[in-house]
């Protein structure tokens, strides 16, 4: 069912409620993708996924992944204006091997706005907490990032900067990773 966070009356933001809603059509899923084209337009270190993979990643008979996990997709809305999404992620293969009841979120993005994450956490927290599990974060971080790049700046907390990461040579990979 949709939910939905009124603002307090000290708000100054705007008058409408944030409401919210499962991505269930393919302009859902449009909208869940564009989001953060406008969010981060502004930004030059930002780029731009290609739309199609993102819908593929996000697709289940498109991406394997989705083969052992599943998900749902949420949309925060203002007066029918998208200004926030998230994933809640479910990966039963995680769960098996670490004999865990886990459910994750990724793909949370926006605007700097409280009242939009607390109603995209209550939607993360209703999917955990219809499949018997506890929420825990997951980092859409790429392998590998340009030190000046828009990862690293969104997430600096989350890196060590001036470290580099790799293995040693190996018989597959001869100059190391």
């Amino acid at each position: 069912p949709p939910f939905t966070i009124h603002h307090s009356p000290f708000s100054l933001l705007s008058s409408f409620p944030v409401t919210g809603r499962k991505v269930e059509s393919a302009r859902d899923l449009d909208r869940f993708v564009r989001l953060p084209f406008r969010l981060y337009r502004n930004d030059p270190n930002w780029v731009p996924p290609l739309i199609g993979d993102a819908k593929r990643t996000l697709t289940p008979g498109q991406n394997p992944f989705w083969g052992h996990a599943e998900r749902e997709l949420y949309l925060a809305l203002r007066d029918d204006r998208v200004v926030g999404r998230v994933a809640a992620i479910l990966d039963r293969s995680y769960n098996a091997h670490h004999n865990a009841h886990v459910a994750c979120f990724g793909f949370f993005e926006l605007e700097d706005d409280i009242e939009v994450a607390q109603a995209l956490f209550t939607a993360v927290k209703a999917f955990a907490r219809a499949r018997a599990t506890d929420v825990r974060l997951y980092f859409d971080l790429p392998l590998g990032v340009h030190a000046d790049g828009f990862d690293t700046w969104r997430w600096q907390r989350a890196f060590v900067h001036e470290v580099s990461v790799g293995a040693p040579p190996d018989a597959y990979f001869t100059t190391g990773q």
